[in-house]
């Protein structure tokens, strides 16, 4: 496992559902609720683009590698 799929599944993930687990719950307020609905919208936010990153550096790595064999086509 890369560290970026250990930050989106050891650490994103358990806080998105702890936040969604609260926001079913039940909460005092409805700012605290769109105070959570913000946090778990982040969250996503932040785990796409780290997707995102991990994709890019899939196809730099796979470029290199490609470069590395001299095939050249790409």
């Amino acid at each position: 496992m890369d560290i970026i799929d250990y930050i989106k599944k050891k650490i994103i993930a358990p806080k998105v559902a702890n936040l969604t687990q609260t926001t079913t719950s039940g909460v005092d307020t409805f700012e605290k609720y769109q105070y959570i609905v913000g946090q778990i919208k982040s969250l996503n936010d932040l785990q796409q683009e780290l997707t995102d990153l991990q994709k890019k550096q899939e196809l730099i790595d796979e470029d290199d590698d490609d470069q590395e064999r001299g095939n050249t086509s790409s």
